[in-house]
């Protein structure tokens, strides 16, 4: 707690998403997934990277911004797992070619979970919470470009690992951020996943902002705890 308030940076709890909920495969699989997600928001992208773009945004809706990704606002659970699965060669695409890729985002149904407990330790250290808990299922090798939140906020891996790279609002200057007026606003230009030579020349700054970077990997059962304005 004396590091989140000192230095308003993030905090790993290392094995404390147990918590919530238990960790590991014997809970958090496809056969389970439908039962546990009858139903949730998804992402749908035509590659690995999963770029949240604010889809009614003019540029948008006038087809003037390609969109990187969009939503199926509601899927089933049935359906999110046969889209991932091996057997996903049935089903036809949503919005873009074969193999497109998925990312679910749902509330944590009460019945299953205790969807409104935030263990105490981790509401001590939250300022303002951000939204009820909800869960976050990908396949792997999924990523999301550089962004912020504007509340505090906390991960908890709940199986499988995630590498986070955090940067301090500080770190604005080099992340290059779009416009507010801009459809992918809250995002940042430069790319963490790009040829460094080629990156250094698009966005030189970008190194004032690697030099403060925090990248922790998230194992199963871990949780990280996050101050609103970090990307």
């Amino acid at each position: 707690r004396r590091a989140l308030a000192a230095g308003r940076r993030p905090v790993v709890l290392r094995g404390m998403a147990s918590e919530i909920a238990p960790v590991g495969r014997a809970l958090w699989n496809l056969d389970t997934l439908p039962t546990l997600l009858p139903r949730g928001r998804v992402r749908v992208s035509p590659s690995p990277t999963f770029t949240f773009v604010r889809e009614r945004h003019p540029l948008c809706r006038s087809g003037a911004y390609p969109l990187p990704s969009r939503v199926c606002e509601a899927m089933s659970g049935s359906e999110f797992v046969a889209r991932i699965g091996l057997a996903a060669g049935g089903l036809p695409p949503l919005f873009y070619a074969a193999g497109e890729r998925y990312y679910m985002q749902a509330d944590l149904p009460a019945e299953t979970i205790q969807a409104g407990r935030v263990p105490a330790l981790w509401r001590s250290l939250l300022d303002s919470p951000a939204q009820p808990l909800r869960l976050w299922v990908s396949t792997r090798g999924a990523t999301t470009p550089l962004h912020f939140d504007s509340a505090d906020s906390f991960l908890a891996q709940m199986r499988g690992s995630k590498r986070v790279t955090f940067f301090p609002p500080a770190a604005l200057r080099g992340l290059y951020p779009y416009p507010a007026d801009h459809p992918l606003h809250r995002r940042a230009r430069p790319s963490l996943y790009a040829a460094p030579d080629e990156r250094a020349e698009d966005y030189p700054r970008f190194s004032e902002a690697a030099a403060v970077a925090q990248t922790i990997e998230l194992h199963e059962g871990d949780v990280v705890i996050f101050p609103r304005n970090w990307w």
